[in-house]
């Protein structure tokens, strides 16, 4: 348990780390947050990277009421994964109360991964944007953005599922992500270029259902 840090609670600057099974910006048991962290978790300085894991166990519970709850910056961030996690929300999915993003990538980090395949996606919900990609050649892959995996699924919406405004990023491609009750599901601004959203559920559940009566 980490949390009341006015900086970032889990800060690495090294490569080849995993970062497992942490409650960052919530109690011991993962279900009540504050006080909360800037960040989460900063990586500026680090590639092959690991945060979470696909055992449930070595899942992270991230909230930050500041910036974000997992922050990729500058061009020595590399090839981190970002897999398996509960970001914004608690263990059970609930509220968290988090006022941030999800998950930011920026300032030249490239060849990121936020979720990945075979149900290693990361459970996003309750920020202000789920995923900024304000950055290149990064990839989403796989996650549940503002819904969850129950029958039928939770209402859990961030304003904005996923932001691109980099160039050459991924969003589904391969390994669908799930969008559900978000306000926008996929923003694109003017800055993204050459980037590829496809083969994702907006607005739906894996089934095609409707959730949202948002925007894509």
């Amino acid at each position: 348990m980490i949390r009341g840090f006015q900086g970032a609670a889990i800060h690495v600057q090294s490569s080849g780390d995993t970062i497992a099974g942490n409650f960052l910006g919530t109690d011991f048991s993962g279900t009540v947050a504050g006080p909360g962290n800037q960040f989460g978790l900063l990586i500026d300085g680090g590639s092959n990277n690991v945060v979470g894991g696909t055992a449930g166990s070595l899942a992270n519970t991230i909230v930050a009421k500041t910036v974000a709850g997992v922050e990729i910056n500058g061009a020595a961030a590399r090839a981190n994964l970002v897999e398996g996690n509960f970001i914004g929300t608690n263990v059970a999915g609930a509220n968290q109360g988090n006022i941030s993003n999800g998950v930011e990538v920026r300032l030249n980090a490239s060849n990121n991964t936020i979720g990945g395949t075979g149900g290693s996606g990361n459970l996003i919900g309750f920020n202000s944007t789920g995923i900024v990609l304000n950055s290149n050649h990064n990839s989403v892959l796989g996650n549940l953005i503002g819904t969850d995996a129950a029958s039928p699924r939770d209402n859990i919406a961030n304003v904005v599922g996923v932001s691109v405004s980099g160039t050459g990023n991924t969003v589904g491609g391969t390994v669908a992500s799930t969008f559900g009750f978000n306000t926008t599901g996929v923003l694109i601004s003017s800055a993204g270029t050459g980037d590829l959203v496809s083969n994702n559920f907006i607005g739906t559940d894996s089934a095609g259902d409707n959730l949202s009566a948002g925007t894509a």
